[in-house]
């Protein structure tokens, strides 16, 4: 049987869109509809639902709402909706509609898999061999060049290629003086699916995502990090890709960067089919980093997993491993508690000291 991953599925949803799917399966034209801003908000395709009013919301991210029956999902969820087939024939059907051989889906994905993981076996020698400029950049960050060579990071002296397989294989990119720390972002089955950039020095913009697939990358992580998370069952969550060095360096293999302050619902969908049941939060010591940890503490916890946040004084925990103060970090651990506030009932978040901290700079202790 055929057997369609998450990528496959990317790439066929973007292939065929909503709109094309209430035309061939519903007889809708969405272009006579009305549109609201960004959004088309039609009456429900449905037939057990009679809607007077439209209340069938579709969105710019590939999804539907329907307010009046409650149905939502993404164009697959649509088509079993509407015509009751099973999943396996909707993605098949799909995928025909919108011109895509399921035959040689397995083969392009290989091939695709096989470019991305030269390509970063190339950045990674180019670190080996990285001038005198890149190595004083990791020291002052307290990092040795051999240590990210270790964990499979990379080094370019021109922009890399975004957008396509194809272009990957070029050589037009921009050329930059200082060159660019690339961190590839290795998807759960071990094979690259994209790049994090930093520039060496001050250039700007600091960070750069250069993906080939329709989707975001959800984390980084070290070469060995979801084998650990899995077997662990606890992650620790950071920022950026040097904050997740901070601590792999100090042997905790467990780590992912969220490559900002943002953590979506198929992040948290990710970690809980990796068996995450309790998470080591420890974002930036700013105010944004403060607002997203209160964000995300809350999500975490309403999706089953216990939850721990760090302390600590400097600006990150790269900051804290350059000042050799990782060690430093303390973990508050996270409950709700409900307050009666102006009427309402509102969920609020109570940080209570609890008894685990950072071990030797190697082991969380339970």
């Amino acid at each position: 049987m055929m057997e369609f991953t998450r990528r496959d599925l990317d790439r066929i949803s973007h292939a065929y869109s909503i709109t094309e799917a209430l035309s061939q399966f519903a007889g809708i034209d969405i272009n006579c509809r009305t549109r609201t801003g960004k959004r088309v908000v039609i009456r429900c395709p449905f037939a057990d639902h009679e809607d007077r009013h439209p209340s069938f919301v579709i969105y710019q991210n590939r999804r539907f709402c329907c307010f009046g029956c409650h149905r939502s999902g993404d164009v697959f969820t649509l088509v079993q909706e509407l015509t009751g087939w099973n999943f396996l024939r909707t993605v098949r059907t799909i995928a025909r509609l919108s011109g895509i051989n399921p035959a040689t889906m397995v083969q392009d994905r290989m091939k695709n898999d096989r470019l991305l993981d030269r390509q970063s076996h190339l950045y990674n020698r180019q670190l080996a061999n990285c001038s005198k400029t890149v190595s004083l950049y990791l020291a002052k960050r307290g990092f040795s060049v051999s240590q990210l060579v270790i964990q499979g990071i990379g080094f370019a002296s021109s922009a890399l290629h975004t957008h396509s397989y194809e272009s990957l294989e070029k050589n037009s990119a921009p050329f930059s003086s200082s060159g660019y720390i690339v961190f590839p972002l290795v998807c759960v089955s071990g094979h690259t699916e994209a790049f994090l950039t930093r520039t060496v020095g001050t250039g700007m913009p600091k960070y750069r995502l250069n993906q080939y697939l329709e989707r975001r990358p959800l984390f980084y992580g070290a070469p060995e990090a979801w084998k650990a998370i899995t077997a662990a069952g606890r992650t620790i969550l950071v920022e950026g890709p040097f904050d997740a060095l901070a601590f792999v360096v100090s042997g905790e293999k467990a780590v992912l960067a969220e490559c900002g302050c943002y953590l979506s619902e198929a992040a948290i969908a990710l970690l809980k089919r990796q068996r995450v049941q309790c998470v080591y939060l420890c974002l930036d010591n700013d105010p944004a980093g403060r607002i997203a940890e209160r964000r995300q503490v809350l999500e975490l916890m309403q999706a089953g997993m216990t939850v721990f946040i760090g302390r600590y004084t400097a600006k990150d925990p790269a900051e804290c491993h350059a000042k050799a103060m990782l060690s430093d970090i303390v973990w508050l651990r996270c409950n709700l508690r409900a307050e009666r506030d102006k009427n309402q009932r509102k969920r609020r978040l109570e940080t209570v000291k609890y008894s685990t901290q950072m071990v030797d700079n190697r082991t969380i202790l339970l």
